[in-house]
């Protein structure tokens, strides 16, 4: 599964392909609902705010991973050091 922002609401959803830009992405919500209307395609502006959408989701999992690895170096240096074994 791909995390996607829906191009009609906006929300962040899942769908089980990577989306490319090329064809709208669209939430359960708003996949169900039928206005009448078929886009035809997405304007520059609706494109920009969904690839900022998809860097803001990736940023938003890269901080998650990397929180604990800034954390460590805090903690081993109010650990202390460990003493050498004599020989």
């Amino acid at each position: 599964m791909f995390e996607a922002a829906c191009d009609k609401c906006g929300s962040r959803c899942e769908v089980s392909f990577r989306p490319n830009g090329e064809k709208p992405v669209y939430c359960r919500a708003c996949f169900g609902r039928n206005d009448g209307a078929a886009p035809v395609g997405r304007s520059p502006d609706q494109q920009l705010k969904s690839q900022l959408d998809l860097i803001n989701i990736k940023l938003d999992k890269l901080m998650k991973f990397l929180l604990p690895a800034q954390v460590q170096p805090e903690i081993a240096a109010v650990k202390p050091a460990k003493k050498a074994a004599k020989k």
